[in-house]
């Protein structure tokens, strides 16, 4: 199968920065593979190995993340276990397991677009089976709750650096890339939540339809003239939020009844997933000013998938010699108002 998926262009791109996304306007499409797994052994990061060795589709192909990486770290979890019996839990019985998350599942954006993402593939079945997961102590407060509108058997905790022998493994595969997304999926998991907060009761509320996510308490990818930015977007009616004090079930009320949401590139972007397809994502990031494959396109892919109008401005970096991942930006004020007028002029 070679089926892409096509991305459209940001709404307000220009000759200027046509380059950033001209090499990433397609993606292999992404094709559910669920595999179920004979005598698995898996680690408490949720890697796999069978008798035939490492599973590849229990991890992605990032370049900072190469299986190579995952067989080492499953290979060290394999070789404490057999020397050390009390390392390895034995599951001797009928039941099908089910793994989802990898070594990165402490990360909002990870949790959500891939361990999530693998278990609504699954869904339908999901009931049948014993959910395995890394120590309850080693989760961010947002998981569990994450994992409500799904119905699972059990959840087992598999205890720090332990792992695991199943006679059943139920595992759906990893996404080779972090950039590639299920229409599909997404808008699914977006009705799914929203139905939650019904269920649960909660009214899904905005003190404002239209949010600026803050990174000022970050460790990374801070806007130094924030406050320049923030005096900005209050003249356009915007509220300012910091993601980090509100519980999960909370973000997805608040961003529900958003209407625009600008941040800088960073997990709080992630959020969009719980707001109405139509709706506007504006976000800043780094102007490239070092060598790397190309700039992060995560979100503009995501915001793309889920049909939402997707806006972005390209900042200068504090330090030309950071990485995108870590540098700190300002951001234009002028061509933050042009941009801003210019939505508001077309969306309202």
């Amino acid at each position: 199968m070679n089926k892409k998926t096509w991305v459209s262009m940001p709404r307000n791109v220009t000759n200027q920065d046509l380059h950033v996304f001209e090499s990433q306007l397609s993606y292999k499409s992404l094709y559910p593979k669920i595999k179920f797994i004979k005598n698995a052994f898996i680690t408490n990061t949720g890697l796999v190995c069978s008798n035939k060795g490492f599973i590849k589709e229990c991890c992605h192909y990032e370049w900072d993340q190469q299986p190579e990486v995952c067989f080492a770290q499953a290979c060290e979890f394999y070789y404490d276990a057999k020397e050390d019996s009390r390392k390895l839990i034995l599951f001797d019985d009928d039941e099908t397991y089910l793994v989802a998350h990898n070594p990165w599942h402490h990360n909002y954006f990870h949790w959500l677009n891939e361990a999530i993402y693998r278990l609504w593939l699954v869904k339908e079945i999901s009931d049948q089976m014993i959910l395995l997961l890394p120590p309850k102590e080693k989760l961010s407060s947002f998981v569990l709750d994450t994992l409500e509108i799904f119905k699972f058997k059990d959840i087992i905790h598999i205890p720090d650096q332990k792992s695991v022998m199943v006679r059943t493994l139920c595992l759906p595969s990893q996404k080779p890339t972090m950039d590639r997304y299920n229409a599909v999926g997404l808008l699914d998991l977006n009705n799914m939540y929203l139905n939650r907060l019904i269920h649960k009761g909660i009214q899904a509320n905005a003190p404002k339809d239209r949010v600026y996510i803050s990174r000022k308490n970050a460790r990374w990818r801070r806007i130094v003239n924030e406050d320049s930015v923030i005096e900005l977007l209050t003249t356009f009616d915007f509220v300012v939020v910091d993601t980090e004090k509100l519980t999960f079930y909370q973000q997805v009320a608040l961003f529900s009844n958003v209407k625009v949401l600008i941040s800088s590139h960073g997990a709080g972007l992630t959020n969009m997933l719980f707001m109405r397809p139509g709706t506007t994502v504006f976000e800043f990031h780094k102007r490239k000013t070092n060598p790397i494959r190309h700039q992060n396109v995560l979100f503009w892919r995501m915001a793309d998938a889920m049909g939402h109008n997707y806006y972005h401005q390209i900042c200068e970096p504090t330090d030309h010699n950071e990485m995108f991942f870590t540098a700190d930006i300002s951001v234009d004020i002028d061509s933050l108002e042009r941009c801003l007028n210019s939505i508001f002029s077309i969306h309202s």
